[in-house]
């Protein structure tokens, strides 16, 4: 199981994993429109990054667009983990984590016997 958060960042990945730091959506082998879909997210938000929080409150539509734009793609990222995930969001515009942690369990390999 990975352990996972979304975080808009203003150089690199917005992708990090909590042991091994930012991670590139490349390397947990995920399909390239996520990967596009999360570099976009993550390009629209840069803006947001440098300001400070009474610009912030100024544009609080636009991070509250955001923020829903990057909790779905967290939990597009729970489902495409192989091996499953834990995936926390971080709002950069709020400066907090959200209260949205998705997790995925493995699956069971089909033919493979219940345990009773």
């Amino acid at each position: 199981m990975r352990y996972l958060t979304v975080a808009a960042e203003y150089i690199g990945s917005c992708i990090k994993d909590d042991s091994q730091g930012q991670i590139d959506c490349h390397e947990l082998l995920l399909d390239e429109d996520l990967c596009k879909e999360l570099e976009e997210w993550n390009a629209d938000y840069k803006v947001i990054i440098p300001l400070d929080m009474d610009e912030r409150e100024q544009r609080y539509d636009e991070i509250k667009i955001l923020d829903e734009r990057g909790i779905r793609l967290a939990k597009k990222l729970t489902e495409a983990i192989k091996g499953g995930a834990k995936v926390k969001y971080y709002s950069e515009g709020k400066l907090k984590y959200l209260d949205h942690v998705f997790h995925a369990h493995l699956t069971r390999a089909v033919g493979a016997k219940r345990r009773r």
